[in-house]
């Protein structure tokens, strides 16, 4: 994602939990706000998406073992992408012809962050304020848009 932010693609993030950093092309979780504040509703968006996200890979990890065999790397990098891409079409194709199939509940209590805003378009801004201003930026140029009743908590 940084790679692509860096070229200029602007629309789309990754989720990261809180133990990662802000960056604009990453968006985290923000901890400690009242119910009533656009920084709590962010944040429970947040941890839905990423809830779904950890249960897909739960059961995908499940149903493929090749994926997470000894939670190590045992293939080359661009193999090991091909491989997921083949577990992918082929669990698709799975859902699309109703074929049963046993799922292991990986269930992680966390919430789909969304929005096609267009925010920060702009590669001099990011090079002169630094990238986790921008960050900053677009997280809460984000939460505005998204939670307009709610009060901004600071």
């Amino acid at each position: 994602m940084e790679f692509h932010y860096n070229r200029g693609e602007r629309h789309t993030w990754l989720i990261g939990d809180a133990g990662y950093p802000l960056e604009p092309w990453l968006l985290t979780p923000l901890t400690h706000y009242p119910e009533e504040t656009r920084q709590y509703q962010y944040t429970k968006k947040h941890c839905k998406a990423r809830n779904v996200v950890e249960r897909f890979f739960g059961v995908f990890k499940s149903m493929w073992r090749c994926l997470s065999y000894q939670r190590v790397l045992m293939y080359a990098p661009d193999t090991a992408g091909k491989i997921v891409n083949a577990c992918a079409i082929i669990h698709n194709m799975r859902i699309h012809y109703r074929l049963p199939v046993q799922l292991i509940e990986d269930c992680i209590e966390q919430e789909p962050v969304g929005g096609n805003n267009r925010i920060n378009d702009n590669n001099e801004i990011v090079d002169r304020i630094g990238p986790r201003v921008v960050a900053m930026r677009i997280q809460k140029q984000l939460m505005a848009n998204w939670f307009p009743n709610y009060v901004d908590g600071g």
